[in-house]
This record gives structure tokens, sequence and C-alpha cells, in this order.
């Protein structure tokens, strides 16, 4: 068996996520898409993970993919051929071969998302697919705060919304705050994320920014006494790196 390692870049804009309803959906999904590139290619069956499973509306700017395959190629010809026939919504930035034992999520040590906000009086015009636009600045120094509250390791079964998940603890390594000009963005990094965790997260420390969330509420988000208030929207939602 061989196994080739992509990076992916795409706009997850009109996609149901990386699948539809946990399957490789040819028409609707990231994942589905690109599945069904890789079975033209190949033509013969093959094993095909991915470092996570990205929601519905959210971008990635580094989508790791293994795909393991008895057949001996190189791996210049699956960029090229995939990047021919796939839509100009997705694109394979790099191929390589990499140890057979190499798995895109299971050998996967951290994940990293990225939640984009626009701040000012006017919305922007030709980036308003790829951030949520706020017309109040959020006061950076209480993002940062109700951040503090993340770090470590937590049951998040109240920040995701598939609570049947096998482990609900996951651990947070760091969050960033980064304000440039009108830019707000949020840098998440933990071991994993639970379905729909990272934009929960990222509305939390929103809310906490613009005072609609109060920042001793959020413990109590936490432990789940208090729900999440759905603040923003998936378009501005980035996985940006994973880490091996």
């Amino acid at each position: 068996m061989r196994n080739y390692k992509l990076v992916l870049e795409y706009d997850g804009g009109r996609y149901e996520g990386w699948l539809k309803r946990g399957k490789l959906d040819e028409n609707y999904s990231v994942g589905g898409k690109v599945y069904a590139v890789l079975s033209k290619f190949f033509e013969m069956d093959f094993e095909f993970n991915a470092s996570y499973k990205t929601e519905r509306g959210v971008h990635a700017v580094k989508q790791i993919v293994n795909v393991k395959v008895d057949k001996v190629i190189e791996p210049i010809e699956i960029l090229y051929y995939c990047n021919r026939f796939l839509p100009a919504d997705i694109v394979v930035k790099s191929a390589v071969s990499t140890d057979e034992r190499f798995h895109a999520s299971l050998s996967a040590k951290s994940r990293t998302f990225e939640y984009r906000i626009m701040c000012g009086k006017i919305a922007p015009i030709f980036e308003r697919k790829y951030v949520y636009y706020s017309f109040a600045t959020p006061f950076i120094k209480d993002m940062e705060k109700a951040a503090e509250e993340f770090i470590g390791q937590y049951d998040f079964r109240n920040f995701t919304t598939f609570k049947k998940s096998k482990s609900l603890i996951k651990a947070i390594e760091k969050i960033d705050i980064v304000h440039v000009g009108d830019e707000v963005k949020i840098r998440i990094t933990s071991n994993d994320f639970l379905q729909n965790m990272a934009l929960m997260i990222s509305e939390v420390l929103y809310g906490v920014g613009i005072g609609k969330i109060k920042l001793e509420d959020v413990e109590k988000m936490i432990v789940g006494d208090i729900e999440v208030p759905m603040l923003l929207t998936a378009n501005g939602l980035f996985l940006v790196e994973t880490n091996y």
C-alpha cells in the first residue's frame, strides 16, 4: 500500500461541510467532491481520511488528507489531475508520498481554527463572504479575559451541536486574539474539536467583547448551566493548521 499526503484549500460557502449527514456526498460536500475525483483517477478502492471534517459553510486554508491505495504513482500526477477536475473553489496545494502509518486525523496532535471579524461603520463588499461584519468593535481585553477561561481540558458538551460524540473532553492549548486595523481574528488551538465547537467558542468571545455576554457567565456556559447564544455565522471560520 502507498500513502499520499495532500494539502487542500477550499471555499466551503456552497457546501454542507466536508461530509453531508456523515456521508461523502459528491454533489454537496467538499470531501465528496475530492473523493469522486480521486476515484476516477485511481480506478480502484482506496482509504481516504481528513484531519478534520469541517462543518457547513466553513472554509479551509490547510486541510490535510491522506490517501492509501495499492498503486504506485508520482504525487505530482495526483495534484495535476485533481486541480484539473475539481471545482474552482477546491484546490490541492501539494501532494507528497508519506509514511504508511500516517493518518491525517489520528496522527494529528492539534488543530487550529481562525475566526475573522471585520469591524467598522461600512460593511466590506469584497470580503463579505469570508468575514463576519460587526458594526461594533469588540473590546479585545475583555475577549482575552474570556479566552483564559477556556484554556485547559474540559468537557465541551455544551459547545457542540452533536452530543453523541465518543469523547466530549478536549484540551485547548491556546487562544490568540489579534486586532489589526478593522479586523479581529480569533485563533483557537486544541488537540481536537467537536462539531461546531470552534464557532461556538468564537461566539462567546465575541459576545463578551461587545457586551452581550457577561464575563462571569463564561464559566457557566462551559459547565452547561447557560446555553451558548448564536451570534456569528460560519462563513468567517477557517481551518488554518493541523500539527503532527
